[in-house]
């Protein structure tokens, strides 16, 4: 399927109201207009990375559980991406695994150190602070 296909199907399940408009929206905001009509399988590491976050983002849900969202993207990206999060996450809760604590610093209120357990929690700065 093509980008635009994964999103519809995905919109669909949802329930999404006026897939067009919220399709285009949400491809707007991870970046993958130019790509469209391109074959899922056929798209870079990064930009299955935008369309995964486009695919979690479809249907404006209220928690957005993320696996290492920026593994795969280059700088540049990871930006657009965090700005993204960062537009829609108000009001919403976020879940993400990360092991760049720059992306922690860019989208975390509260961090976690785990290793088997939970080592340590509190914001960045503390945990940067308590090492």
């Amino acid at each position: 399927m093509t980008v635009v296909e994964h999103l519809n199907f995905y919109a669909r399940i949802r329930g999404v109201p006026d897939l067009t408009h919220n399709v285009n929206e949400v491809m707007r905001g991870v970046g993958l207009q130019p790509y469209a009509n391109r074959m899922a399988a056929k798209l870079s590491g990064g930009n299955k990375r935008k369309l995964s976050l486009g695919i979690a983002l479809i249907g404006n849900p209220s928690v957005l559980l993320l696996n290492e969202p920026s593994s795969s993207m280059d700088a540049a990206s990871k930006r657009v991406m965090w700005r993204t999060l960062a537009s829609v996450v108000p009001g919403r809760s976020l879940v993400l695994t990360t092991y760049s604590m720059e992306e922690a610093d860019a989208l975390a209120n509260q961090a976690g150190i785990m290793a088997s357990r939970m080592l340590a929690l509190g914001t960045t700065d503390h945990l940067r602070r308590a090492s």
